[in-house]
């Protein structure tokens, strides 16, 4: 039952990091305070390497969640980290 719940949400989280990627191209790429990004988006938005976005986290210079293996960062946090 635990590796189903596990599975289920890497597929949602990987879901949602999809369809946000669909809609940031189709909104021409703003960020948005209230949508959710992976490190990966960020690392895209920003022009960096997906490490230097973890090692920002990490760091406490970048306000992040992680979900299992997963970085999630709230467009709010991100507009603050470059407003720093």
């Amino acid at each position: 039952m635990w590796i189903f719940v596990q599975r289920l949400s890497i597929f949602l989280a990987t879901v949602i990091a999809g369809d946000q990627i669909v809609s940031r191209l189709l909104d021409g790429g703003a960020i948005h305070p209230d949508k959710v990004y992976s490190a990966a988006d960020v690392a895209g938005i920003l022009n960096i390497e997906e490490a230097v976005v973890r090692q920002l986290i990490k760091k406490g210079d970048l306000k992040a969640r992680k979900v299992e293996k997963n970085y999630m960062i709230l467009g709010k946090n991100i507009k603050d980290f470059l407003n720093e």
